[in-house]
């Protein structure tokens, strides 16, 4: 037998990354892991800005200006809905980015961006069969007014809104989460099952294909 000896630690996943492509140093790269708010940690949005404005002055230092950015939201299975709004709203100029409807209820809630820019540099969303709900909203915006492209291969599909309800207060053991409404994308088409498809079509696989992913579709008593 083999014994090997294991430390326990603890190891922190960032929720943005960022950092300039070694192929061509004029890209800026920024991932996103998922759009969740952290108690002690500085929000997702201050996050992205500031990686932002250091691969720009890391590109400066360099001698050259950068050129376009990648927003990476592969594996990102989403969060808060709100925080999804921000975010797009940091690339979208005007416009509608999703609209939220209720059952039995005639309006929807229609979010929209109204915040300046944080650049107006070519973009690129990466997303793939893991890239989920905020994501998609994420996506499906930025792609409806042409703000970027989508590389990739076609989302999660899921298109459903959730509620923490407590049902016994005072009772920390049990809580119950309630699916009370749906999003839509900006061209007023749903997301649910169908999800995202990409600009264009790009394998993460060595030999190009598209092999069978798990998604919404896939989920037992999923919503159609």
């Amino acid at each position: 037998s083999l014994d090997i000896e294991v430390i326990r630690d603890k190891i922190t996943i960032k929720n943005v990354t960022h950092h300039l492509l070694k192929e061509n140093p004029q890209i800026g790269y920024i991932k996103l892991t998922g759009f969740v708010k952290a108690n002690g940690e500085e929000p997702v949005e201050s996050q992205i800005v500031k990686g932002l404005r250091a691969l720009e002055e890391e590109a400066k230092a360099n001698g050259k200006e950068m050129k376009a950015l990648v927003l990476d939201l592969r594996n990102n299975s989403g969060g808060y809905l709100d925080l999804a709004v921000d975010i797009a709203d940091m690339f979208i100029s005007k416009g509608l980015i999703v609209s939220t409807k209720v059952p039995n209820r005639t309006s929807s809630d229609d979010q929209y961006a109204n915040k300046e820019d944080i650049t107006k540099l070519p973009l690129v969303v990466l997303i793939n069969a893991k890239s989920a709900s905020a994501s998609e909203i994420v996506a499906s915006a930025i792609q409806h007014h042409g703000r970027g492209l989508l590389l990739g291969e076609r989302t999660f599909g899921k298109a459903t809104v959730q509620r923490l309800i407590d049902p016994l207060p005072g009772n920390d053991d049990y809580v119950l989460k309630l699916t009370n409404s749906r999003y839509y994308a900006p061209s007023g088409k749903t997301i649910q099952v169908v999800g995202v498809s990409p600009d264009i079509e790009l394998s993460e696989e060595a030999d190009g294909g598209f092999p069978f992913r798990y998604r919404e579709e896939d989920m037992w008593n999923h919503l159609p």
